[in-house]
């Protein structure tokens, strides 16, 4: 358990607990708040790339098949 990015003695393992982090205020506990934030963003942004890749894919093969006269099943 850490408390305000100290780990506490005999600890191993520190845990980091960020309202604990939050109360001090300091430099590394923004900057552990600030990678948490960054990380959720980054798999949030990878989400909605990957539903916009996958429509677009979608939009494309559907205007390549209707040039060929065919339609898209959708399952």
């Amino acid at each position: 358990m850490m408390i305000c990015g100290q780990p506490l003695k005999g600890k191993a393992i520190m845990q980091f607990e960020e309202e604990k982090a939050m109360e001090c205020g300091n430099l590394s506990s923004s900057l552990q708040k600030l990678y948490i934030w960054e990380k959720k963003l980054l798999k949030e942004v990878k989400v909605l790339l990957f539903q916009i890749s996958s429509f677009a894919l979608n939009v494309w093969w559907s205007q390549f098949l209707a040039l060929l006269g065919l339609t898209l099943l959708v399952a």
